[in-house]
This record gives C-alpha cells, structure tokens and sequence, in this order.
C-alpha cells in the first residue's frame, strides 16, 4: 500500500530514494585515495629498533631462564649482525640474527663477551647494546650486573 499523491487522484505516490551526487561520490573517492596513498608509504615489514631490541631481550630471557633452571652459566657474544649465547659447560652455541637491516653494537668496549652466572644472577661485564633499526633509529638494551635485562629509549 502506497500514500497517495495530492497532484494525481488515482495514482500511488512512489517515494524517490536519494542517490548520492557527482561531487559526494568525487569526494568519497578523493578520502579513499588519500588513505591509500598513506597506507603506502609506511614501510610495513621494517623493524624498528624498539622492536628489535625487544625481540632480542625476550630471546636472551629464554636464555636466562634455562641458566637458572640447569645452574649452566653462558656467554653473550655481540656482532653487528648476529648475537651468540655459548653455554660454557656443554660449549654449545646458539645465535639470533638481527632482522634485515638492523645491527647490534656495544656501548662500551668492555671486552669480547659477557657471563652470565646463575649462581649468583650477574652479567659480568654489565652490557648495553646499541639497537639500530632498519629506519635507522636506535634503541638500547641494557644488561645490568644484577642480571636484569630491559630496554630503553634513553642509554644508561
């Protein structure tokens, strides 16, 4: 059942829908570039350093964990590209690569490696690692002689 029209006795009254205009569809697509083109140029698989700095301080806290679960003390050995945990009872080693386009670097040249031991919950030289993302941003791990292990935006 329709409402009837005033202007046509007889004659159903079809309510009209209203389309969008040339400009709001102009407009609509105008909004849906621009976040297309926003969308793009954001490096999407690039790491950054704070997340590459967190990637390997949940990796070393496995490490940490298994130490103080055997009572085996390890060392950490630092590369540019690649950190390397030996296990000095066993002499075996395990590494993690940096992701495509970020490095590892030490702070302070302290020495080769540092140890870390169970026994006593230390890392023997304390350690900050410098983490330079693929954009080139840094961000730092900081192993602390206590045996604590956290990033940072800020070096110590």
């Amino acid at each position: 059942m329709g409402i009837a029209s005033s202007s046509a006795p007889g004659r159903r009254f079809i309510p009209r829908r209203a389309a969008f205009t040339l400009v709001e569809a102009l407009i609509a697509l105008a909004v849906l570039g621009l976040m297309g083109a926003m969308g793009a140029t954001v490096a999407w698989g690039r790491r950054t350093g704070e997340r590459e700095a967190d990637r390997a301080m949940r990796w070393l806290y496995s490490f940490l964990a298994r130490s103080d679960r055997t009572g085996m003390s390890f060392s950490l050995e630092v590369e540019p590209r690649r950190l390397t945990v030996t296990w000095k009872q066993t002499g075996e080693a395990e590494g993690l690569d940096a992701s495509e386009g970020c490095s590892f670097q030490r702070r302070a040249r302290t020495g080769p490696s540092s140890l870390y031991s169970p026994q006593w919950g230390t890392f023997t030289p304390a350690l900050t690692l410098e983490v330079t993302g693929a954009r080139g941003d840094a961000h730092y791990l900081i192993l602390s002689g206590q045996g604590r292990v956290r990033t940072s935006a800020i070096p110590p």
